[in-house]
């Protein structure tokens, strides 16, 4: 550990601490209003080339919906951290050509399809800090309510 958090100091020579490094990160887009019903039909004609007509994935690309999925825990099950993704990565063959609105559209239509639970996912940010998109609810959101 200590061998790491030396190369970590290294590697961060000549930025203050918490700094913004470019590329780090995704750039935040602005809330807007998916369509599923668009992201379906983008879906079809961008997407399922590479992660299968239902969404289950392929050899060059991961299932993003069904048993072997992101489970609705994980970061990409927040349709903002989805959208961001989705903008400036994809389609992996001509990255950042969709708009904000295409990313939101696709990223509403996939995190709506059936994936794995997160059986812990109640336990999600005990002091009621979840973020708006969060895709279930939290103790720590009941909390935040009663005071």
């Amino acid at each position: 550990m200590r061998d790491i958090v030396a190369y970590m100091a290294f590697l961060s020579l000549g930025y203050p601490v918490g700094s913004h490094v470019q590329g780090q990160g995704l750039r935040q887009l602005p809330p807007l209003s998916g369509d599923s019903a668009r992201g379906k039909a983008l879906f079809a004609s961008v997407c399922a080339t590479c992660h299968g007509t239902d969404g289950g994935g392929t050899a060059v690309a991961p299932p993003l919906w069904g048993p072997r999925s992101y489970n609705i825990g994980a970061g990409m099950a927040r349709v903002r951290t989805a959208a961001a993704f989705i903008r400036v990565a994809m389609p992996r063959n001509a990255p950042g050509t969709l708009d904000d609105q295409q990313a939101f559209d696709l990223a509403v239509f996939i995190n709506r399809q059936t994936r794995p639970d997160f059986p812990a996912k109640a336990l999600d940010w005990p002091n009621g800090d979840a973020p708006p998109d969060v895709a279930y609810p939290t103790l720590g959101a009941s909390r935040s309510t009663k005071r």
